[in-house]
């Protein structure tokens, strides 16, 4: 840097950025080392025209160099963007390897906090409680993996999730089923840990599931049917009876 501490202001070069001192030294590197005006500065360090070389008048030679300035700027430059190529390219391997970690295991810890973000959205108290009716909703409003998207009512019965009393639904079951859900099983003892937390709930009143729900819907249905038959059978024969 000390070779061009003399050059002549032109271009580039000017009473803020010189290589006059260290510290505009340094700031000047930096800028070049952002792309920002690197061909201005190389003009003005290889400028040597309309200069005055040293002599017994002149102490110190303000021409720049061809040679030597090119050399320094292109090599600067060269270096410089190597490393911040390599740089980029680490944090991109970084990202890339831990993305292909997360996938391999399945779920993350972003995936449930995502989760609750859009629960919080269902339920604003934090009761941890949802109405049944708002079920296809919810899991449809979340982000994938977990996201099922509607129409989605079979999945629901499929997923046997747990209804409690007034027709609520509790987070910990849905989450639970999601993510049973998504990663097709899980393992006995995280489920047993889920049921012991529910079963320490002072609220939670298991009354049903979605699955047991849909069959005495269709038990109530069959019944209905029956007792309709059963009631035109019965009208029928009255009528018949009367007309003999």
């Amino acid at each position: 840097m000390s070779l061009f501490m003399h050059v002549k202001h032109t271009a580039g070069i000017n009473n803020c950025t010189n290589f006059e001192t260290f510290i505009n030294s340094v700031i000047l590197l930096f800028q070049i080392s952002t792309s920002a005006g690197w061909d201005t500065i190389l003009e003005g360090i290889t400028n040597d025209t309309n200069c005055e070389p040293a002599s017994e008048t002149n102490e110190f030679n303000n021409c720049g160099s061809n040679i030597i300035g090119t050399a320094y700027i292109v090599s600067y430059i060269v270096v410089i963007f190597l490393v911040v190529v390599n740089m980029y390219i680490a944090v991109i391997i970084e990202n890339f390897s831990q993305a292909s970690e997360d996938v391999k295991r399945g779920l993350t810890q972003d995936d449930f906090d995502l989760f609750y973000e859009e629960w919080e959205l269902y339920d604003p108290k934090a009761t941890k409680y949802i109405d049944l009716d708002q079920l296809s909703d919810l899991i449809d409003s979340i982000q994938p993996p977990l996201r099922i998207p509607k129409p989605n009512e079979f999945v629901i019965i499929q997923l046997d999730i747990p209804i409690c009393k007034n027709n609520r639904v509790y987070c910990v079951d849905i989450l639970n089923a999601l993510t049973k859900n998504f990663l097709g099983y899980i393992d006995g003892t995280e489920v047993n840990d889920i049921e012991l937390k529910i079963n320490k709930s002072i609220h939670y009143h298991r009354i049903s599931s979605t699955l047991h729900r849909q069959r005495e819907k269709l038990c109530a249905k069959i019944i209905q049917n029956a007792f309709y038959n059963f009631c035109n059978r019965r009208k029928s024969i009255t009528e018949e009876n009367k007309s003999l």
